[in-house]
């Protein structure tokens, strides 16, 4: 079996979305003004240098000093490469015909005689303004054919939207086509990239979120994507702490499950939340606590109320903050399960998701909860999910019963001008529920109980 070897494309993340891009392949990079894409090209060639391989950078619109400042604005120096490695090209798309055929020969001849391994084009559409569409036809074959005969991979940067002129005829060569979309919100902007063509591997068919940052470009593929399903919940039982809902629950929620706690205001959900999470942490579990709505310093002040003092449990249970209004679905999952890689914990809990939930659109509020709940279950983490519910407490509305394997529902009863509060377990996948009361719940002396 003949072996191909796969060029690094030196863009983080991306390497998640689809598998093989061999040598001498033809990357094709679209998108609007304001994406990225030339980003992606210093990322690309960046990679290459690293290696110890040459590479050429041709540039139709920017000069040798503007590519390398706009280089060394996402921290990476490229000026020790040039004349050496590096071999940067600039040609004015204003050029006469014939001055533009000789250029691109003399790239040629350089490719040849170097031995040059990659080559990035930005961007292939200013040819338009000098060739016709036959011409240009003719000049994308053979310039992807020549190129890809000399073994060197080539990516091709094209501008597209309003204004720009279309041919089209180098997405029909291209063995690997990425496309760049945005989607504007009220108070940021998302970026999306998505692989529409690969002639190599299988690759998700889905856009997946990307920054720009200080380092440049970051993707946030799924965690895996697979089309079936991966983890099971296990025999195992991870005590809540309080007696009689332990009773309930035979023991405590199942290890490695996803557990829904949902209910109106004021039903100590959190306090529940958060108890679970101190008494295992007290237990030697590790345990990540994750608040959507509250601040940090307030969840350490629910941990005094409930008679824990979080010096000794630091160890063993993390707690943050994050605000959701300005943060991006993708980010957040990526961050996410970032730390539960590196730190393999045995518990995550996420308080207030619904107010992470109303900042996305509806097709994310069912992508993104179910990607990061199934991606946690994958990596035998248990989940515990924590949201206000003014509905009724057997409607799903946020979608995310379906997945779970426990449901813990609260409500507020009002009897002869009292208010209870009280608990029931409204699924348990695999186990039997043995008891489908609803309880009372009351805070007392420090303690949740379960009456």
């Amino acid at each position: 079996m003949k072996l191909i070897k796969c060029i690094d494309l030196g863009i983080p993340g991306i390497e998640r979305i689809f598998l093989e891009c061999p040598y001498g392949t033809t990357i094709l990079v679209k998108g609007e003004h304001g994406l990225g894409k030339t980003i992606m090209g210093i990322h690309f060639i960046e990679r290459s240098l690293i290696l110890g391989e040459e590479a050429i950078y041709i540039n139709f619109f920017e000069n040798q000093e503007e590519f390398l400042w706009k280089a060394s604005g996402i921290g990476i120096d490229l000026r020790d490469y040039v004349g050496s490695k590096l071999h940067y090209f600039q040609e004015s798309v204003y050029s006469e015909k014939s001055q533009l055929l000789y250029f691109v020969s003399v790239i040629q001849d350089t490719i040849s005689a170097r031995k040059i391994r990659r080559v990035v084009i930005d961007t292939i559409d200013a040819l338009t303004a000098v060739l016709t569409e036959e011409e240009y036809r003719v000049f994308i074959l053979q310039l992807i054919q020549r190129i890809k005969e000399l073994g060197a991979t080539l990516l091709i940067i094209k501008e597209t939207g309003v204004g720009t002129q279309q041919y089209g005829y180098e997405e029909v060569m291209a063995d690997i086509i990425i496309e760049l979309m945005r989607k504007r919100r009220p108070h940021y902007e998302t970026k999306y990239l998505m692989i529409t063509k690969s002639r190599y591997s299988s690759y998700i068919p889905t856009p997946v979120e990307y920054t720009i940052t200080a380092s440049g470009i970051q993707v946030y593929p799924p965690y895996k994507y697979t089309q079936s399903y991966q983890g099971s919940i296990s025999s195992e039982r991870i005590p809540t702490g309080i007696p009689k809902l332990d009773e309930i629950l035979d023991g405590g929620v199942p290890a490695n499950s996803i557990v829904c706690i949902k209910g109106p205001t004021g039903t100590y959900k959190t306090l529940l939340a958060l108890s679970i999470a101190a008494y295992n942490a007290s237990r030697g579990k590790k345990i990540m606590y994750t608040s959507y709505k509250e601040s940090y310093e307030q969840i350490l002040h629910y941990l005094k109320i409930l008679g824990y003092d979080y010096n000794g449990l630091k160890d063993n249970l993390l707690i943050n903050s994050i605000n959701p209004i300005y943060v991006s679905p993708a980010s957040l999952y990526a961050t996410l399960i970032r730390l539960l890689e590196e730190e393999r914990y045995d518990m995550r809990i996420g308080d207030g998701v619904e107010a992470s939930l109303k900042f996305m659109d509806e097709v994310e509020r069912t992508f993104f909860p179910h990607s990061i709940l199934s991606s946690i279950k994958a990596m035998g983490t248990t989940e515990i999910i924590v949201y206000n519910q003014d509905k009724e407490y057997y409607i799903d509305e946020y979608s995310l019963d379906y997945i779970a394997d426990v449901v813990i529902a609260t409500r507020i009863n009002e009897k002869q001008g009292s208010i209870r509060k009280e608990i029931t377990i409204l699924k348990n996948r695999g186990n039997p529920i043995k008891d489908h009361k609803f309880h009372e719940i009351e805070f007392y002396e420090g303690k949740l109980i379960v009456k």
